[in-house]
């Protein structure tokens, strides 16, 4: 991934948010942008609307964007910020800039590493002898990475998990019915009976979400998404480090 948001991916961007019909309004350029260059103690061309000398909207965001050339994280925040705004929920066109400018930029996105790469890598790593769910774990993290198809993010997370347990019991059952032999392998390390029960209580919890929300809807959170990322890795990782 660049380090830098080439000029002519900030000139579409502002083509496309700040498009005459469908695009934000010019005062909200103007606040949104203001609101970046006061935190970020930067000068903006265009931070009072109607813009001076008749500008159009697209040419008063595309040179307010490159008054921060010189911290293009910013420039990410901002494009990422105006793309997620309520106006462009249903727009096509947005919702495919926004997916580019992740694609392409994403390691400058500094204020959202809830997920990092370290964290990634580390259970690819335990998945190494799994190859069936490091297959789909690492399309679930490709899909999060470039923010595309929510709900098969975690339907991939889901059945990497499965797959994993699988493997690692020598059978073709369900995930929900692997309770059983996880029982039995975290009791065959001494582990207490409350763990066991918390580890069970999890994994039903689990099981309930993916059945009666994930499977029927495509609009899940953020933080959910994430949430159960975290909690998928921290099965698999757990798993896999008691069955050795």
């Amino acid at each position: 991934m660049s380090e830098i948001i080439l000029e002519s991916f900030i000139r579409e961007a502002a083509n496309i948010l700040g498009e005459t019909k469908m695009g934000l309004r010019g005062s909200v350029i103007a606040k949104l942008c203001n609101t970046f260059a006061y935190r970020n103690n930067v000068n903006i061309p265009y931070g009072n609307y109607p813009f001076k000398n008749q500008i159009s909207k697209k040419e008063a965001l595309y040179n307010n964007l490159m008054a921060f050339k010189a911290q293009p994280e910013i420039q990410y925040r901002m494009i990422k910020d105006m793309c997620k705004r309520a106006e462009f929920r249903n727009n096509k066109q947005v919702l495919d800039l926004e997916n580019k400018l992740v694609g392409r930029y994403g390691s400058l996105d500094k204020e959202n590493e809830f997920i990092t790469e370290e964290s990634i890598n580390e259970v690819k790593h335990w998945l190494q002898d799994y190859p069936k769910s490091y297959d789909l774990y690492c399309k679930a993290m490709n899909q999060y990475q470039i923010k595309e198809l929510r709900r098969n993010i975690l339907d991939d997370l889901r059945l990497a998990l499965e797959l994993l347990l699988q493997d690692l019991f020598h059978n073709k059952k369900s995930f929900e019915n692997q309770k059983s032999n996880i029982g039995n392998l975290v009791n065959s390390i001494g582990g207490s009976k409350e763990f066991v029960n918390m580890f069970l209580k999890l994994i039903d919890y689990y099981a309930l979400y993916q059945n009666t929300y994930v499977k029927h809807d495509d609009n899940v959170p953020e933080i959910e998404i994430e949430c159960m990322i975290e909690l998928t890795s921290t099965f698999m990782k757990q798993l896999i480090k008691l069955a050795k």
